[in-house]
Formats: structure tokens, sequence, C-alpha cells
């Protein structure tokens, strides 16, 4: 089966203990090992992981960007795909990355810095990450929405084949994306506030408005964002927490985005990639048919990524 996740922070995990993505860690979630025997297409995000955010700079996305063209030279089975034609030559037997961009502090707060990066190959962009930034309100920020920098980088985006990811932003920044975006975005790790009202999860109005966009969010493997204890958090979380999102939004509107590597504490029966092809019977179980399967484990994301790149 065509697996689609449109989030994971392995690339930044690769980088803090130094072991390359070929080689199976046991502390690392997702790597090129884990995937070898699968037809997968991760969105790699470059995450900076700095305490103050505003001292993150481009150079420090280079420095992971230029760790991943080395895993990728060493790798040649893994494709990295960048435009529309490269997703639709990508095969059953195919693994690949997208590259993206969580948080744009690297930017610089320099919208012009978005052509710079397109042209390195980053595919998808989110504006903040949990904190305010010259772009936009994140979730445990002021809440506000996106500042004037951030209304021109949407802008130039939507002249761009470069996706707009709305994870991690304050309520009010994505309404302002979902308001001034002309094309499909989506939100790659975030679950229904419904379900578990955590800050960085999204109510039904919100997952409604991402639906009529033509937009795509990918359920997190998050413990904190499937259930309010936290400790009760499992497998049937991901799968209920699907069921509720696909009957707010439409089986279109509905993927996978595990956070594999960024998430604290494993989830229990989805702890690792190769468990993903487990969620099948627990969809099965809540009357999803093999056709809606195919399109909540990556066809909808593709969908999405056709039509923008």
């Amino acid at each position: 089966m065509f697996i689609f996740d449109a989030h994971c922070d392995s690339l930044s995990c690769e980088a803090s203990n130094n072991s390359p993505l070929a080689q199976r860690n046991p502390l690392r979630q997702w790597d090129f090992a884990a995937i070898k025997d699968s037809n997968w297409l991760q969105v790699m995000a470059v995450f900076i992981d700095k305490a103050k955010r505003n001292e993150i700079t481009l150079a420090d996305f280079l420095l992971l960007y230029k760790r991943l063209q080395q895993e990728l030279a060493q790798n040649p089975q893994i494709k990295w795909l960048k435009t529309a034609d490269d997703l639709r030559k990508f095969d059953e037997s195919s693994q690949g990355i997208i590259l993206g961009l969580e948080g744009a502090e690297a930017l610089e707060a320099k919208a012009e810095n978005i052509n710079y990066l397109y042209d390195l190959g980053v595919r998808v962009l989110g504006l903040a990450w949990n904190n305010d930034n010259a772009f936009a309100g994140g979730t445990y920020g002021s809440r506000e929405g996106l500042t004037d920098l951030g209304k021109r980088a949407v802008k130039m985006v939507n002249d761009l084949p470069l996706i707009l990811d709305g994870a991690h932003l304050a309520d009010k920044s994505l309404a302002d994306l979902l308001r001034l975006s002309q094309k499909p975005i989506i939100v790659s790790h975030a679950n229904s506030r419904r379900l578990c009202p955590h800050l960085r999860n999204l109510s039904d109005e919100i997952l409604r408005e991402i639906a009529k966009n033509g937009g795509v969010v990918g359920v997190t493997y998050v413990k904190d964002f499937l259930k309010p204890d936290k400790n009760e958090a499992n497998i049937v979380s991901v799968a209920e927490h699907i069921m509720h999102m696909v009957e707010i939004m439409g089986i279109e509107h509905v993927g996978l985005g595990s956070d594999f590597d960024g998430i604290d504490e494993p989830l229990p029966g989805l702890e690792r990639a190769e468990k993903t092809i487990s969620l099948r019977p627990y969809l099965k179980a809540l009357g999803f048919t093999a056709e809606d399967m195919a399109l909540i484990m990556g066809e909808n994301f593709k969908r999405v990524m056709l039509e923008v790149l």
C-alpha cells in the first residue's frame, strides 16, 4: 500500500545522534532502512531545535540541508521529489522524500528568502513553530494572526509551486492563511480538538474551512494530541480521530502526519514507521473500505501535492 506521511523530524534526529538514515537505529522511529520494503513518500521537515527561536538563521537550515544532500547521495534509491511530474513518476516500488521547513525563522524575516529555499528544493513551508515570529502567531504565542510580512509571504507562495503548512499556527493565523491562500493548504500534523482539547489540535470549524479550501490534515501520533489523559492514548485513538475528522471534513481531506522522531513518547501500536500498516484493521473495523483507506494512507496528500507542485 502507498503511504504518504506528511511530517517527520528524522533529519533533525539524525543530526543530533549522528546516525546515518540508511542504518536502522533503535533510537529513531523513521529512517531509510525502515521504509526500504514499502511504497512510502515522506515529507521530511527541517526542524531547527533552538530554545531561542529568534536566533535561528539561514545557516542553521543549510547545515541540515547539506546533511540531507549527503544522505541522499549515499542512498540513490530514495527519490527526492520536487515537481508534480516527479510525483506522477513515483511508482509502486519507490521510496522518496519531499522537503519541508518547519517554522519560518530560518528565513531571517526576509520574504525573498522563500525563493531561495524554493530553489534549493523546499516544497512545504510552515510559517511558525509554536511561538510568534516575524511571520505569524504561533500556537503558544500571542495567538495573533499573520503579520504584514506573513501576508506578503502567503502572496509570494501563491505564485510558486510550494505548499503552505498550517501546523503550529495560532487559530487566527491559520484563519488568515486559509483566507489568503489561493490554493489548497495542508496541516501536516494535528488532530481533533473536539476529541482532545489541546491547543495544537483543530476545532471542527477550522476542519470544515480546510476542507472547503481543498486541503488535507495529517492525523498525528503524539499522545498529548490524542487523549486528555495521554496515558490512555494508543493506535485506537488515531483511528478514532481519523473517523471524527472524516465525518467533519469528508474522506478526501484526512491523511497521516506521524511526527515520527518529534514525539516524546512512542505511541503504543505505532511506535515505528514499519507499524503504520497496522492502522488498516482498526480503520476497517470502523467501516472504512479499501478505497477509503487508500485515500487516508496516502492518496489524499498525493492529490494536493499534484495540484500545487
